[in-house]
């Protein structure tokens, strides 16, 4: 009866990670030593503008500030979103310079065996007084399966890049 109960529990975790991962489930004796998670990818891009009212008296044009957002969705192969990683740049220019200029990234949407790692490597350049602003992150996901302790079977490091200029031109890539 012991011996039952550990082959039913190992193959709902069996069927578990198959589901999880997109593959087809494996008898309870038939686990992969390595499992290959394949995804696709998806990007989006949001812009948002202000103007602060006024100019600086020098016949320097208003300030302008926007914010630009890029997302790196990675799905499974039944089109389910395994998780979002974001990047947030805040800029204000005024055509000859940056004036200010900030990032941020975050994750979220993660899926059920999902962890996010954080950060594991960030770069900036440029910024205020400059006539451009470019960030750079790359964050760090990992698939636990439920029940099998905290080892990571796959890894997925998305990177976003986004350039923001002097007169509120931006532009993003992104890989995974």
């Amino acid at each position: 009866m012991r011996g039952a109960k550990r082959l039913s529990i190992l193959s709902a975790i069996t069927i578990g990670a198959g589901a999880l991962l997109g593959v087809p489930a494996a008898a309870a004796d038939e686990i992969p030593a390595e499992v290959a998670v394949t995804s696709s990818e998806v990007d989006s891009i949001s812009a948002k503008e202000t103007t602060t009212v006024g100019t600086t008296g020098t016949g320097v044009p208003a300030i302008k500030c926007r914010a630009y957002t890029t997302t790196k969705t990675a799905k499974n192969n039944f089109g389910s979103t395994m998780f979002k990683f974001h990047q947030k740049v805040t800029w204000c220019y005024n055509g000859k310079k940056i004036t200010s200029a900030s990032s941020k990234a975050w994750a979220d949407s993660l899926a059920a065996g999902w962890n996010y790692k954080g950060l594991q490597s960030t770069e900036t350049s440029g910024g205020a007084g400059k006539s451009s602003y470019t960030a750079w992150r790359q964050g760090k996901f990992c698939l636990v399966v439920p029940g099998t302790g905290e080892r990571c079977i796959s890894e997925k490091r998305p990177w976003i890049e986004q350039k923001v200029t002097k007169t509120g031109g931006h532009s993003s890539s992104t890989g995974m």
